[in-house]
């Protein structure tokens, strides 16, 4: 799940790639003001996706419509406001942050608080670092 700033700035595809899979994961996002191009590779690629424009009630509604469709588990892959709106209404069990060595050229300050996770392990995915924050 992303929002509507992160296919804006990366037109990300959202899917399995590195790994061997028989389907893809449903792709969701939250783009109210139906800000993001109609050509966005999570609009055109074929994959499923959920595109909640004016029907986007708020993340409680979100995460209702998503436990009707049985879905159980939610990778929130967004930037900074998205994460940040679920951190503030408590919807977050597990948090990871992946570093890279690579620099934006405009990065986003993401002012993430996760005084509320202890810091359960870090390892390395190749070059990248890992955190990974649980409750």
């Amino acid at each position: 799940m992303v929002g509507a700033n992160t296919v804006i700035r990366d037109d990300p595809s959202l899917t399995v790639r590195l790994v061997e899979a028989d389907r893809q994961p449903i792709r969701i996002v939250i783009d109210p003001n139906n800000r993001i191009a109609a050509n966005s590779k999570i609009l055109t690629d074929g994959n499923e996706t959920k595109h909640l424009t004016t029907d986007f009630r708020g993340l409680s509604a979100m995460l209702d419509m998503l436990g009707d469709l049985e879905i159980q588990r939610l990778l929130v892959e967004g930037g900074p406001t998205t994460i940040n709106h679920f951190m503030q209404q408590d919807f977050v069990d597990e948090f990871i942050i992946v570093e890279s060595k690579t620099i934006h050229e405009t990065p986003v300050k993401s002012n993430f608080d996760l005084s509320h996770f202890p810091k359960v392990r870090e390892e390395f995915w190749g070059e990248e670092s890992v955190k990974i924050y649980t409750r």
